[in-house]
């Protein structure tokens, strides 16, 4: 396992009057919700990564709020396994009404979506669904979410 390597991808919970902002990105199969976020570029810091990320996703400056989630996901195909780190989006507001097509990798974004409580959208990794339902998303405490390949 010491030499196992690993994508690093830095994602945003963005939350607005009991919303969470979701998006699909082009190209993926089915209709799969992710955070807004992706991978750290070398010699880039996480805090880095996550505003550049949704910058060039959202085209608005995040801030940045607590770690909320750390999520292992080791792909069934053998590719390599990814770490992510989800972080709080203390300015949802500013994300509500923007116009995100201006945003510098908008033709990345197919959908962008906010789901509410009562909605059961297949986002990814489901836990974060399951405490967005039940109330759970913002802690004081990092969750560690493992899914591997069955």
């Amino acid at each position: 396992m010491s030499n196992q390597h690993y994508k690093v991808r830095c994602r945003g919970i963005i939350l607005f009057k009991d919303r969470l902002l979701t998006v699909v990105h082009a190209g993926e199969l089915g209709k799969i919700y992710a955070l807004p976020g992706g991978h750290l570029e070398l010699g880039e810091n996480v805090d880095e990564c996550i505003v550049r990320e949704i910058k060039e996703e959202l085209d608005i400056e995040p801030k940045i709020g607590r770690l909320l989630y750390v999520h292992i996901y080791e792909a069934r195909d053998n590719s390599i396994p990814s770490l992510e780190f989800f972080y709080e989006i203390t300015n949802g507001e500013d994300y509500f009404c923007g116009d995100h097509t201006c945003a510098s990798h908008a033709y990345e974004i197919e959908e962008i979506k906010w789901i509410s409580k009562d909605e059961n959208a297949n986002i990814l990794p489901s836990r974060i669904m399951k405490d967005h339902q039940n109330g759970n998303l913002l802690s004081d405490e990092i969750r560690y979410v493992y899914n591997t390949p069955r």
